[in-house]
């Protein structure tokens, strides 16, 4: 089953692939019966957002990846709610990785976080020696550590 594009959505309409992208955007060069007419297309053939070309183009995710030591602890999983709550709040989603008491793995969900991109990560370390092995990555995105 092919997934339905923008160009596909335009050729329906009968309008540019441009007047369909402004309309997603929330242009103000685009009349509200246009963008109510895009959307509506577009909600029919079941268009979904193509955020890895989008974050191609705007050189942003608006992911922010959070590590913790153990999703099981209660207190963990209330925090992570919370931070999920305050980023969606300022336009971010949040890609939620468990290190399981791991360095190793916690390494991992690094570099996992940093490939896809992520804006940022917010880190709750296993030990006290997690920064010394994630030194490297750093320089690659906004690391908070708690």
């Amino acid at each position: 089953m092919k997934k339905v594009t923008i160009k596909d959505v335009a050729k329906v309409l009968g309008v540019s692939y441009a007047t369909v992208s402004r309309a997603l955007s929330g242009s103000p060069e685009i009349s509200e019966e246009t963008r109510n007419r895009v959307l509506k297309t577009c909600r029919e053939l079941g268009y979904t957002t193509n955020y890895v070309a989008r974050s191609m183009v705007m050189r942003k995710t608006e992911i922010l990846g959070l590590i913790v030591s153990n999703i099981d602890n209660p207190f963990m999983s209330e925090l992570a709610n919370y931070i999920e709550e305050y980023a969606r709040a300022r336009g971010y989603n949040l890609m939620l990785c468990n290190s399981s008491h791991s360095t190793e793995q916690e390494e991992q969900v690094f570099q996992l976080l940093a490939g896809r991109q992520v804006d940022g990560i917010i880190l709750f370390p296993t030990t006290s020696h997690s920064y010394e092995s994630l030194k490297p990555y750093l320089t690659y995105m906004p690391t908070v550590f708690m």
